[in-house]
């Protein structure tokens, strides 16, 4: 939309129609826009109204948030006996002493299923990253034993 020149009419109008509080910034914008030939929208009008220190509308007020009463709440039964609490179960880590398998260097496009896709070296090491390539004995595995065990046990048990 191309920028109006506010000329002194134009601005002298605005406040006209503006003291009235009869007519909306909608309604003012088509009036305007009919005679002084310009295209005006209300979000302009708004703008300029409040740039000029024009008061706000007096019919428009925010809308109030409703809040709901409340009930007093109900006082607290006296305290029972305690009810029983399930026992958490911790993993065991199994007493299968698992030997590490020889190490490998697999490359990421080496890897097929049934093989260990466990990443080898430092945590943060650049790529090409190696990895362990042994055999998992269950081609829906993605680690063999040894780093299964690594992985998936807290060492801490």
């Amino acid at each position: 939309m191309p920028d109006v020149e506010w000329t002194e009419e134009l601005i002298a109008r605005l406040c006209d129609l503006h003291v009235g509080d009869k007519l909306s910034f909608k309604e003012m914008a088509k009036r305007l826009s009919a005679e002084f030939n310009v295209a005006l929208t209300k979000n302009a009008l708004i703008g300029k109204a409040r740039r000029l220190g024009l008061e706000k509308r007096a019919h428009y007020t925010p809308p109030k948030k409703r809040v709901p009463e409340l009930e007093p709440p109900e006082p607290l039964a006296e305290p029972s006996a305690p009810e029983p609490v399930a026992r958490v179960l911790r993993w065991r880590v199994p007493k299968v002493p698992v030997k590490a398998p020889p190490k490998g260097n697999y490359t990421i496009w080496q890897l097929k299923r049934g093989v260990c896709h466990f990443p080898l070296g430092e945590r943060l090491s650049r790529p090409p990253y190696a990895y362990c390539g042994h055999a998992t004995g269950d081609p829906a595995k993605s680690y063999c034993p040894y780093h299964h065990m690594r992985t998936h046990y807290n060492k801490a048990a």
